[in-house]
């Protein structure tokens, strides 16, 4: 059972074995509705600590060397079956956008996946190995601040598409996951302080909750339609 579809941004580069174990996968798996594989970043130049402490910002994944099934995929390096694509009514409407130009927010290639999954097995493969490079102008603290929080409100709006509960409930939980996101994102901010010399990026170590923040805000301010539609789209349990 092939596996068509390849998600490989520009800025990857595949190992020479990735399409050979790539394609002995899906062979090996023909209940896979997709998988990924490692993504390795490549720097272009030495990254100052505050990117390399969020390599997170830039799809770096490694879950280890055993295959093993996932619930989510990141986007990067993505293999999707043309069927379960379809079958998944990704095809038919989108709720999460990708990046388009200067904005960041994205979440469109994990609803995709998240919608595969609710209805198919998705995997890691380790063998799949690709090169994510990262220019120099994507190592400022401008570019880093902007990412990160860019990527909080995706994991907001990712993680409200999975939610199976009521706006009030989900508004309720929302609000006391971002006081532990903040809490985490403090404690990120004093451990960077204590290991850099220069001191921790604070502003750069708060961006993904305040990211989470202005998501929780723009769905409070859509029309209760909208949020029906958003909230609890993909139940990646079922």
């Amino acid at each position: 059972m092939l596996f068509p579809i390849m998600s490989i941004d520009d800025d990857c580069l595949l190992e020479d074995e990735w399409t050979e174990q790539a394609a002995r996968f899906a062979l090996d798996h023909p209940h896979c509705g997709a998988f990924g594989g490692q993504v390795i970043l490549d720097w272009e130049i030495q990254p100052p600590l505050y990117a390399l402490n969020r390599r997170w910002a830039f799809a770096d994944t490694n879950h280890g060397e055993n295959i093993h099934r996932r619930k989510w995929l990141a986007g990067a390096g993505m293999v999707v079956r043309r069927t379960a694509l379809e079958q998944s009514g990704w095809l038919d409407k989108q709720f999460l956008g990708d990046r388009t130009g200067s904005i960041l927010v994205s979440g469109g290639d994990m609803e995709m996946g998240m919608r595969i999954a609710a209805a198919q097995e998705i995997w890691y493969n380790p063998l799949c190995k690709l090169h994510h490079v990262i220019p120099a102008r994507r190592l400022t603290r401008r570019y880093m601040r902007n990412i990160t929080f860019a990527l909080g409100a995706s994991q907001h709006n990712v993680t409200a598409i999975t939610w199976q509960g009521s706006y009030p409930r989900w508004l309720f939980y929302s609000a006391l996951y971002s006081i532990r996101f903040a809490a985490y994102c403090v404690f990120d901010a004093v451990r960077e302080s204590v290991v850099s010399a220069a001191g921790a990026d604070v502003p750069c170590a708060l961006m993904p909750v305040l990211g989470w923040w202005s998501a929780m805000w723009e769905m409070l301010l859509m029309n209760s339609a909208e949020r029906r539609q958003l909230l609890g789209c993909v139940d990646i349990l079922s």
